[in-house]
């Protein structure tokens, strides 16, 4: 069996740690075209961590027969030098379960079929 990884996209919302996720950003990936062939979800899931930081177990994804969905937390650091999306530091986790900073979910859709 293949697994052809046909695409990638994201969505980011706001996500407050007392109150949950609010409103979207607008920003994430459209629908990125992957057209990548592998010989196993291992190792789709391997590659998606590997270029994407997404999990690498399936256990951490929502999976139908033709796409699998997931999420990351992510700090806006588009003020910073080389700006953009990243993971949150420490520091800045502890930041938002105080309240004192905004960080973000990232959904992730993964679409792929099998041969």
């Amino acid at each position: 069996m293949t697994i052809h990884l046909v695409s990638i996209s994201s969505e980011i919302c706001e996500d407050s740690y007392e109150e949950g996720e609010g409103k979207c950003t607008g920003a994430g990936l459209s629908d990125e075209k992957i057209g990548k062939d592998f010989k196993s979800e291992k190792e789709m899931f391997e590659w998606l961590s590997d270029n994407y930081g997404l999990p690498i177990k399936k256990e951490d994804y929502e999976c139908t027969r033709k796409d699998c969905q997931t999420d990351k937390l992510v700090a806006d650091h588009s003020e910073a030098q080389n700006g953009g999306w990243f993971k949150p530091r420490k520091e800045e986790i502890a930041k938002w379960k105080k309240g004192k900073m905004k960080l973000y979910n990232e959904h992730y859709r993964v679409r792929f079929h099998k041969y």
